[in-house]
């Protein structure tokens, strides 16, 4: 495989120039900054724009892409190709970011070639592009801050307004790029692949790690087995052994629900509200607050509390408990079992899963039926057996489950950085994945 300096285009443009170009599309209103992926709300509203030689250029790489097995071929077909490119000199990032003028003395210089390093520490940065084809577009994706498709049969590009020279140098860059990524798997495929196994930074690829490794290796982590504690983390374990998640309850009513809560609440010893607050202050405290009409009810009739579940608008948030409704908040659900009801408990988060096990505790000892979402991962967290997800730093740390399997274990997600910055015994406990293999159709 030849070098990267052999194989970079001649007018290839610096990683500063790169990323420079990208804020410049997000100042504009492009798709810097946005998430995109078949973007078609997006796209409905942005015009269109054409060019007759990077359309071409689109179309001879479309060509080649599709002498190559997708990663993905579902509805549509998807790749991931790694596009390099050169920091460069110190003079044109800072001429691109800010500028120190003639006649700056040492300290200026010295401290701009730290903050210059500090923000391109290797001479060469590795780029995530996604392509996807779907209905006749193909879709571009780049470090998920540009995004553009193009209409691989009028030539229409959206997302983006080729016309103008700064987008254009981009795109340009981008198609470019790809294509020589892309005759490099075409022309010997197993050494491309030898080739990323070898050369693709860590900070680019999945991994995992078990959570109490990270608990061993750094003495001020924050451990939720001592968080818990081991009698309580005990009681939990005992719990969820024979907690059944088909118990019913006869009848609901606000005062029903509110008192449920309470119990959640006391377990936890919350102190954002009075001693001697109600059930229904210490709801109205705790709670999301978009309760969707759920505190206008009388609290002792039924009916009342039927009615309402039936006929509620279902845009609020009452059951969110704690927090607001988000990945971070506890829920205690009421669903209607036929002329029964039910509760349901979930707070599957590192940031609340003590809380949530000290309410299921509590409702259990208080013979409460209720269900328990992700019980047993709840345990596999508590008790660090679990893994962390390790992400590539150019995708936003989010909702990442869909990169890792069942089998992976993973409920929460991190970058390489995070663990670096712990120590170094760390990183050595991560296990990482292989990186994907190309093939070309047979």
């Amino acid at each position: 495989m030849e070098s990267h300096a052999q194989r970079r285009p001649i007018d290839s443009l610096t990683s500063p120039e790169i990323d420079a170009l990208m804020r410049i599309a997000a100042r504009s209103g492009g798709s810097g900054g946005s998430r995109l992926w078949y973007g078609f709300s997006f796209h409905e509203h942005t015009a269109k724009s054409r060019s007759e030689d990077l359309f071409a250029a689109v179309k001879g790489l479309f060509d080649l892409l599709m002498q190559i097995c997708p990663e993905t071929q579902a509805r549509d077909a998807e790749w991931s190709l790694w596009l390099r490119s050169d920091r460069g000199k110190m003079g044109t990032f800072w001429a691109l970011w800010e500028p120190l003028g003639k006649g700056e003395n040492a300290a200026h210089e010295e401290r701009g070639e730290s903050f210059w390093q500090r923000r391109y520490p290797e001479p060469v940065q590795w780029r995530r592009l996604a392509v996807a084809h779907y209905d006749g577009h193909i879709f571009f994706t780049l470090e998920e801050r540009f995004a553009f498709n193009v209409n691989l049969v009028s030539g229409a590009f959206r997302g983006v307004d080729v016309g103008d020279n700064d987008a254009r140098k981009l795109v340009s860059w981008i198609i470019k790029s790809s294509e020589q990524e892309v005759r490099d798997v075409i022309r010997n495929p197993e050494e491309y692949n030898q080739y990323i196994e070898k050369e693709l930074p860590l900070s680019k690829r999945f991994g995992r790690i078990r959570r109490i490794d990270i608990w061993n290796g750094a003495d001020e982590a924050d451990r939720l087995d001592k968080q818990i504690g081991s009698e309580n983390l005990a009681k939990f374990e005992r719990v969820i052994s024979r907690l059944k998640d088909d118990g019913v309850i006869d009848t609901m009513t606000l005062a029903d629900f509110l008192g449920y809560c309470e119990i959640c609440y006391e377990a936890n010893e919350y102190r954002q509200y009075p001693s001697n607050a109600s059930p229904l202050e210490k709801y109205k405290t705790m709670a999301d607050g978009r309760h969707d009409g759920l505190l206008d009810l009388p609290l002792d009739d039924p009916d009342a509390f039927s009615d309402w579940y039936r006929s509620r608008s279902n845009t609020g948030h009452p059951f969110d408990i704690c927090g607001r409704g988000n990945s971070i908040s506890i829920s205690l659900q009421v669903s209607r079992r036929g002329s029964a009801w039910q509760l349901f408990l979930a707070g599957f988060n590192p940031v609340r899963v003590v809380e949530t096990a000290r309410m299921a505790i509590a409702l259990y000892e208080r013979g409460v039926p209720f269900g328990l979402a992700m019980k047993d991962e709840m345990l596999q967290m508590l008790t660090g057996k679990d893994f962390i997800g390790i992400v590539p730093d150019d995708i936003i740390l989010r909702f990442n489950y869909d990169s890792f399997s069942d089998k992976d274990k993973v409920y929460s997600f991190a970058h390489l950085w995070m663990m670096s910055a712990i120590n170094d015994r760390i990183v050595k406990k991560i296990e990482w994945r292989p990186t994907p293999r190309w093939s070309l159709h047979t």
